[in-house]
């Protein structure tokens, strides 16, 4: 995409790691349920898969992998950065907020899920949040933001 639109580029890939579950969802967090799957149904076979696990044998992470790309008028140039948000699966849903697996995913140190705690709290402990700002940390050094394509 880089090279097509001569811009830089960012692509975002994250998914959810449940322990428990070898990893799963994980890259197929979004498609968990199958092409035609949603949140409320991928977060319904979670909660199924999970319906006999302990509580302390529920842990999980989200990961988040960032790569962003400089066009060739720019050095054709790749920079990735990875960070990831350790928590555990709850027994049911709770909160409105965010989307996915929020409203399942456990965050200790708040005490809440995603689903109920404030966006702006969330940015800056999820696992995109920590990606973008470590993306973000590099960048000055990284390109030339005045340079044209």
């Amino acid at each position: 995409m880089a090279e097509y639109s001569g811009y830089l580029t960012l692509a975002d890939d994250s998914g959810l790691e449940v322990d428990a579950l070898n990893g799963a969802p994980g890259i197929y967090s979004a498609r968990y349920c199958g092409e035609e799957g949603n949140d409320k149904k991928n977060n319904e076979k979670l909660m199924h898969e999970l319906r006999e696990i302990s509580e302390e044998k529920r842990t999980g992470r989200f990961v988040c992998a960032l790569a962003l790309c400089a066009p060739k008028s720019h050095g054709m140039k790749e920079w990735t950065v990875r960070d990831s948000c350790e928590g555990r699966i709850s027994f049911e849903l709770k909160g409105e907020n965010g989307f996915g697996y929020d409203p399942l995913f456990f965050y200790p140190s708040l005490g809440k899920t995603f689903g109920e705690i404030d966006r702006a709290i969330k940015a800056t402990v999820s696992h995109r949040g920590k990606a973008l700002k470590k993306l973000a940390e590099m960048l000055p050094s990284l390109v030339d933001l005045n340079a044209k394509p």
